[in-house]
């Protein structure tokens, strides 16, 4: 009996872990995509800016011709401390172009909404997360 109960209850176990890490692999691949064309930098940490690289029209056509792949989204990081009159916070800001696709972000979005371009600037918005926003103790609009 108690052997049963203990299968039983790796089995649960197991089953969690599991969907956890498919819920986490998913909000990861949402945020930063399944593969990400960049420049060489063997001493660059983990999560730091990107080196800029050039658009190549050919290495992107060839992207775009494999099996599975729905979208090429170009992308921008960049360091920044954010200050309130009371509060500061480091970030790694991400900026992204007119033709970024929010859809994958959707489920995510908690208040707001996206950013909104218009033809002849850049948007002067950002999509801040929400433990950001509470540090800096902004109210989400």
């Amino acid at each position: 009996m108690a052997t049963t109960i203990s299968v039983a209850v790796m089995i649960i176990t197991l089953s969690f872990v599991s969907g956890f890490e498919n819920a986490v692999s998913q909000k990861v691949f949402s945020f930063w995509g399944h593969v990400r064309i960049a420049a060489r930098q063997p001493q660059k940490a983990s999560v730091a800016e990107e080196e800029a690289i050039t658009a190549n029209a050919q290495l992107a056509a060839q992207v775009q011709a494999m099996p599975g792949v729905k979208s090429i989204q170009a992308f921008a990081t960049k360091s920044a401390i954010l200050k309130t009159e009371t509060e500061l916070d480091g970030v790694l800001m991400k900026g992204v172009g007119t033709d970024f696709s929010f859809q994958n972000l959707q489920p995510f979005l908690q208040a707001g909404r996206w950013l909104q371009f218009n033809d002849s600037t850049y948007s002067r918005e950002i999509v801040l997360p929400t433990d950001t926003a509470r540090q800096l103790q902004l109210n989400l609009t």
